[in-house]
C-alpha cells in the first residue's frame, strides 16, 4: 500500500461518536420564503428577496452563503455530560486530534489542487460520517475556508443526528430535483454548509449509478465556491455506491477502526479506489496513540 499518507499519517480519536455537537453560537433559526426556478444546468434554484443577491451564478461566493437558510437546531443546551471534567478533556483532546488532521488535509489538498472528497470505510461502524463531521467542523474553523458537508449515504444518513441540526428534506430529492438547491443546503456557520437527509433511500445505488451525482456536484461548486466539498459515503466492501461516485471526486479519505479493521481490508479498499480515482490517506479513529 502507497498512499500519499501513510496509515500513521492520520489519527483522529474516534472513541465515542457523540463526543462533537452544535456549536451553540454557530446556528440560529431564520425564516425565509422562496420560489422555484430553474438554472441553465437544468437544476431548480430559488428565488430570494430582490436586492439580497443580484444573480446566484456571481462570483462573490459570500452573497450566496449568505441567503442560504441557517441550521436550524435540533438540541435545546449543550448535554450536562460535557460538564463533567472527564469527559471535557476526552473532547478537547479529540477536537486537537482534528486540528492535526486538518492541518494534514489542507494541505494534501491544497498541494494537489484537490476540491472534492470523499469520506468512506472499509466496513461499517469504522467512523466514516463521525470522522467527515468534525473533519468538516475542524475546516470551518479556518479564517477565510469554506467547506460543503454532503450526505451520500443514502442508506443510513447519519450527519443530521450527529451534528444536530434538522435535515432540510433528503439528498436523493436533491438530486432527483425534487428540492432545490437553496431548499436543501443549510449554513451550519460562515465557513460550513451542509446537505443533510433525514430518512434512509434503499435503492441507493440505482440513484447514484445514474449520473445525478455529477451534476449535483458541480451545482455546489459552481454556486457555492467551496475550499473543499466532503462527501459521506457507505462502506467501500459493502455497497458498490463508491464506485458510482469515485469518478466525480479528486480522492477518498478513508477511515479505518484500529480495534477492528484488517491491513487486508484497507488493501482491498486501496484496490478499488485507485482503479478510478486517488486515496489520499487513511483515518486510523480509535487510535490510542494519536
Amino acid at each position: 500500500m502507497n498512499p500519499d499518507y501513510h496509515t500513521n499519517d492520520y489519527h483522529a480519536d474516534g472513541r465515542h461518536s457523540d463526543d462533537f455537537h452544535t456549536d451553540k453560537a454557530a446556528m440560529s433559526d431564520q425564516d425565509n420564503t422562496s420560489q422555484n426556478q430553474t438554472s441553465p444546468t437544468g437544476t431548480a434554484l430559488v428565488a430570494v428577496p430582490a436586492g439580497s443577491l443580484t444573480g446566484v451564478t456571481r462570483d462573490s461566493r459570500e452573497e450566496v452563503w449568505g441567503v442560504l437558510h441557517k441550521a436550524r437546531r435540533t438540541e435545546a443546551d449543550v448535554p450536562r455530560i460535557w460538564r463533567r471534567r472527564k469527559v471535557a478533556a476526552a473532547r478537547e483532546a479529540a477536537v486537537q486530534a482534528f486540528d492535526q488532521l486538518r492541518t494534514q488535509f489542507l494541505q494534501g489538498v491544497r498541494s494537489k489542487d484537490m476540491k472534492r472528497v470523499a469520506v468512506s470505510a472499509p466496513a461499517s461502524g469504522n467512523g466514516t460520517t463521525f470522522t467527515a463531521v468534525n473533519l468538516a467542523r475542524a475546516l470551518s474553523r479556518v479564517p477565510g475556508c469554506k467547506t460543503v458537508l454532503l450526505d451520500l449515504n443514502l442508506r443510513s444518513p447519519g450527519i443530521a443526528d450527529m451534528i444536530g441540526v434538522a435535515a432540510e428534506g433528503n439528498t436523493d430529492e436533491f438530486l432527483t430535483g425534487e428540492i432545490s438547491f437553496f431548499q436543501h443546503v443549510v449554513r451550519y456557520n460562515e465557513g460550513l454548509a451542509l446537505g443533510l437527509s433525514r430518512s434512509a433511500r434503499p435503492n441507493a445505488s440505482d440513484l447514484l449509478q445514474s449520473g445525478l451525482v455529477a451534476g449535483a456536484v458541480d451545482e455546489m461548486i459552481h454556486l457555492l465556491k467551496p475550499d473543499v466539498l466532503l462527501l459521506d459515503l457507505p462502506p467501500v466492501l459493502e455497497y458498490d455506491d463508491l464506485s458510482a461516485v469515485l469518478p466525480h471526486v479528486d480522492g477518498v479519505l478513508l477511515v479505518a477502526d484500529a480495534t477492528s479493521t484488517q491491513t487486508r481490508d484497507i488493501e482491498e479498499c486501496e484496490r478499488l479506489i485507485k482503479k478510478r480515482s486517488k486515496l489520499m490517506g487513511v483515518v486510523l479513529n480509535r487510535s490510542r496513540n494519536g
